[in-house]
């Protein structure tokens, strides 16, 4: 069973957010790595980049397909998780913690009003 963690927002697209004070950890939800399978490139967004909500910031290549990364926020990209360079598997094996994709500052407060909640989530 997939896990939807709490206290996080998403994109239908399956994009986790999680805020802290105006910064963003962004990443890929349990469900959205299981339908695209085993994860074996990421092209992650370009550190210092200012970039726009439902702007393509990056791709997610598995098996299976090559899935565009779209930002789910406006902001400036502030990190990258070096770690996926060299294991992009820690998407589908630690989507919520270790399989990070990409730390924003955030410009707009607003963008996270058209996320969803955990709960709503589920539910699509």
């Amino acid at each position: 069973m997939t896990e939807v963690k709490e206290g996080l927002l998403y994109t239908k697209e399956g994009i986790w957010v999680e805020i802290t004070g105006s910064k963003a950890r962004i990443g890929l939800s349990d469900r959205a790595q299981e339908e695209l399978g085993e994860v074996i490139y990421v092209q992650p967004p370009v550190v210092g980049r200012r970039i726009a909500r439902n702007e393509e910031i990056g791709a997610i290549e598995s098996f299976k397909a090559i899935a565009p990364l779209i930002s789910p926020l406006s902001g400036k990209v502030l990190s990258i998780n070096q770690a996926l360079e060299g294991e992009p598997s820690l998407m589908n094996t630690s989507p919520y913690s270790d399989g990070w994709l990409a730390e924003i500052e955030m410009e707009d407060d607003g963008d996270l009003g058209k996320m969803l909640s955990a709960e709503e989530y589920k539910s699509i």
